[in-house]
């Protein structure tokens, strides 16, 4: 298998706190041994007091999904992401990889990188994100065969590895301009994805976890019972909708 030149390699950024020296140097020992280029971005880490006064932040639709406000720590991640897609946007790559610290590697995620990039430039198809640390095994549409590349209609949760397209990030950030902040992180890119049909996984996750303490702060509050249903219901009926005219 081949090898990324310089201006083909996706933009890959790490997002990593300012205070977590353990994770940055496991992460960078992670991509040296891979060999992949890539830039550090310091984790957005808000203000103990005053977060939620942020811009961008939705209290009114959060409460309504949860019952409670977002935390401290999941609207830094959902910042640091936000930050992550624009500076690919001001880029000249046509791919970003973005990374959290705590993502454990394979020897061979290089050439599977190359692989799968040209594979999706094949396609011809206008995808926006493909996660690469986790995979659901209901509402998809497999694309080829090997490790599996699936349409995620309904879009797996976790952020520790994802590979964005341009039309994709630019996507994204627009529905966060007229949208704001109102789940993690996570949970918003599943409802955005389930509603666009634009969202990729694999049937076998590349990238795995280490078994790292979080560096998100425990909730305070907790979330109403009713919280998953609220949030999910949308997702299943629009997953449901691409399924049917995806066939």
């Amino acid at each position: 298998m081949g090898g990324f030149g310089v201006s083909q390699q996706p933009l890959i950024r790490v997002i990593n706190l300012d205070r977590c020296e353990n994770r940055l140097q496991h992460i960078t020992a992670e991509l040296a041994a891979v060999g992949l280029q890539w830039e550090r971005l310091a984790a957005v880490e808000p203000p103990a007091h005053g977060y939620l006064a942020h811009p961008l932040y939705r209290a009114g639709k959060a409460r309504r999904f949860h019952g409670v406000d977002l935390a401290r720590g999941e609207i830094g991640c959902f910042l640091s992401h936000i930050e992550a897609l624009q500076t690919f946007l001001d880029s000249g790559r046509t791919h970003l990889l973005v990374l959290e610290d705590d993502v454990d590697l394979p020897p061979d995620f290089q050439p599977f990188l190359t692989d799968l990039t040209t594979e999706l430039k094949r396609l011809a198809w206008d995808w926006s994100c493909l996660n690469l640390s986790a995979s659901y095994d209901k509402r998809y549409k497999s694309i080829f065969k090997g490790r599996t590349l699936r349409r995620a209609f309904y879009f797996p949760t976790l952020t520790s590895a994802l590979l964005w397209s341009r039309s994709g990030a630019q996507a994204f950030l627009e529905h966060v301009r007229r949208h704001g902040m109102y789940l993690p992180v996570d949970q918003q890119l599943r409802a955005h994805l389930a509603k666009t049909g634009r969202g990729l996984s694999l049937s076998t996750p590349v990238a795995d976890l280490l078994p790292m303490p979080t560096s998100i702060e425990a909730r305070i509050n907790q979330r109403h019972p009713m919280a998953r249903l609220r949030r999910n219901a949308a997702n299943y009926g629009w997953a449901y909708l691409n399924m049917f005219c995806n066939r």
